[in-house]
């Protein structure tokens, strides 16, 4: 399955109009972390996650890139 957090993120940020620098003020992060994580450089740190996942109001397996059939097989 391929890594789809950076672009799910940037997808979050577009649609809600906001800069990168803007996204990054919301979580106290610099634009460059918010880069770094659209291009999925690096991952955010659980704390962070959970901050995204409030802010835009989705679930972290949305977040993420995990169907409801990734998650059955997980289970």
């Amino acid at each position: 399955m391929i890594f789809l957090f950076g672009e799910k993120l940037r997808e979050l940020r577009i649609e809600k109009n906001l800069k990168q620098e803007e996204l990054g003020e919301i979580l106290n992060v610099s634009k460059a972390t918010i880069s770094s994580w659209e291009m999925n450089r690096t991952q955010p740190p659980f704390e962070i996650v959970k901050k995204i996942v409030d802010f835009f109001n989705v679930s972290p397996n949305f977040l993420f890139g995990f169907s409801d059939d990734d998650i059955a097989k997980i289970d």
